[in-house]
């Protein structure tokens, strides 16, 4: 072989080397590359990853904040119970209370009551001549029909009013026995009679006062009486004669009775 042909053998050899060498290099270049892409991707995927981890410690935080806020409202809510539930309690031992007092108070009057009705009962087997309890008697009233027959007569004149006069003529007015005090002891029944003309008024039981006023030629006939008895404006008029002839003027005195009924 000669010396030509060693030369460029060696040639051949170097650019051989020298394209390796090349080939090389861009390996080498392009897997740097391929690392640098690599190692940005891994880092935008760490931070991405980091603001998301971020963002739920966020929401985490937030979560607990609420949680601790709820739990902060649940121990108002159970301390506003508490209290709600001692003022029940309080309110429902006042009550107790008030209706032990209530209760004593009613056993206390039915107590009296009876005591009282015991007392009465004995009372009453102890006098058996009374008919009506003294109670019956000063609880009874005497109706408005009843109490309207207390008073008789007719309309008084009054000219201020412009109301004339309009007396009862012929009628007559009776109270019998047993109508007045003697059916009402414990009331004070007082008769009124007036502005009658030719009536005859009887009134024949206990009264306690009687009051005869603006009568005219009537016949009156009272029964005793606790108080008085008034006849007021009052006159019997005599018939004037038809021959002329000398008659004296004459009235009905007034008359004040104060009897007792025996």
């Amino acid at each position: 072989m000669s010396s030509g042909d060693v030369n460029e053998i060696r040639a051949r050899r170097g650019s051989a080397l020298e394209i390796d060498d090349l080939s090389f290099d861009g390996d080498t270049s392009s897997q740097q590359s391929r690392r640098f892409s690599a190692e940005s991707n891994l880092s935008a995927r760490l931070s991405r990853h980091s603001d998301d981890l971020e963002v739920d410690d966020l929401e985490i935080d937030e979560s607990l904040s609420a949680e601790s806020d709820g739990m902060a409202d649940l121990e108002e809510l159970a301390d506003s119970l508490d209290a709600s539930a001692d003022g029940i309690q309080l309110g429902e031992e006042r009550r107790l209370d008030a209706e032990a007092l209530d209760n004593d108070r009613k056993a206390a009057e039915h107590a009296a009551a009876q005591a009282a009705k015991r007392a009465a009962e004995a009372k009453a087997a102890a006098n058996p001549a009374a008919t009506v309890p003294e109670a019956a008697a000063e609880q009874a009233r005497p109706d408005a029909a009843e109490a309207a027959s207390y008073r008789w007569g007719g309309q008084r004149a009054r000219p201020r009013r412009g109301i004339e006069g309009a007396p009862k003529r012929g009628e007559t007015y009776l109270k019998p026995p047993g109508s007045c005090k003697t059916k009402w002891p414990k009331l004070g029944i007082s008769v009124e009679v007036e502005c009658c003309e030719d009536c005859s008024i009887y009134i024949l039981d206990v009264c306690e006062q009687v009051q005869i006023a603006e009568c005219r030629n009537c016949r009156v006939v009272v029964g005793p009486c606790v108080g008085s008895a008034f006849v007021l404006d009052s006159a019997r008029e005599r018939p004037q004669p038809s021959h002329k002839c000398y008659t004296s003027t004459w009235a009905v005195p007034y008359t004040m009775q104060h009897a007792r009924p025996v």
